[in-house]
């Protein structure tokens, strides 16, 4: 049986040219939702826009300053059925060395700007979703993940923290937990030749994508993917 739950709905999708983000959009679209992808590949933006008549998309850096206040003056007033924050990026590499302005981009990219564009949408979210792609490394310790890890934290505290508030507001507060997904994630030059183990227990984008998509229909709480890294939130 078709699902149309989604049918007519619209969603922001940040990171949407690529891993997680196309695959949800691409899913989204699939159930009939119209998505706004945000990126910064305006080919690979373009590829999805082609293939899905329900598929629009703005080319952004999300690790400006304030670029979540600016992405939303763009959508403002559109109404808008779904936030889902997923952009992101990684630096690899001992904490004392790694360059304090990434330091300054994962904070704007992975704590700011989420917290930025989804107060900036409340407005017309009402009754929505927003959903913060977070990461099971908030449950555990990657030295050389720091900045990463400390970003992701920072995002995890508020969203378990900020939810009744959202609640109070109209809008479900939804966190998801991938471990180690095959996406180009690992790409950036800092990882080079150091994460062979990460990758041998990643999952695909499109498993994580279903398990969104289907939290956000029943509005879960949480999601990890897989599943039983929900152990390592109850040490």
């Amino acid at each position: 049986m078709k699902d149309n739950s989604f049918a007519g709905n619209l969603y922001i999708v940040t990171g949407a040219s690529r891993g997680i983000g196309r695959s949800i959009s691409e899913l989204l679209l699939q159930r009939g939702a119209e998505v706004v992808g945000v990126g910064r590949n305006e080919k690979k933006l373009r590829e999805i826009e082609r293939r899905h008549s329900g598929f629009s998309y703005i080319v952004m850096d999300l690790s400006r300053p304030k670029a979540g206040e600016e992405l939303a003056h763009r959508l403002k007033g559109i109404v808008v059925h779904g936030l889902i924050n997923n952009a992101g990026y990684a630096y690899w590499g001992d904490p004392l060395k790694v360059p304090v302005e990434e330091y300054r981009r994962m904070t704007q990219l992975l704590y700011l700007t989420p917290i930025e564009l989804s107060l900036s949408l409340l407005p017309e979210l009402k009754g929505g979703v927003v959903v913060n792609v977070i990461s099971a490394i908030v449950h555990v310790r990657f030295r050389r993940m720091t900045g990463y890890g400390a970003a992701k934290s920072a995002l995890h505290y508020y969203t378990v923290g900020a939810r009744k508030y959202y609640k109070k507001r109209g809008v479900h507060l939804m966190a998801v937990y991938p471990g180690p997904v095959k996406t180009d994630f690992f790409s950036h030059p800092s990882f080079e030749g150091e994460v062979d183990l990460l990758r041998r227990f990643a999952v695909t984008p499109e498993k994580v994508a279903r398990a969104t998509v289907s939290g956000i229909k029943r509005r879960a709480r949480s999601i990890y993917v897989p599943w039983y890294l929900r152990v390592i939130s109850m040490r």
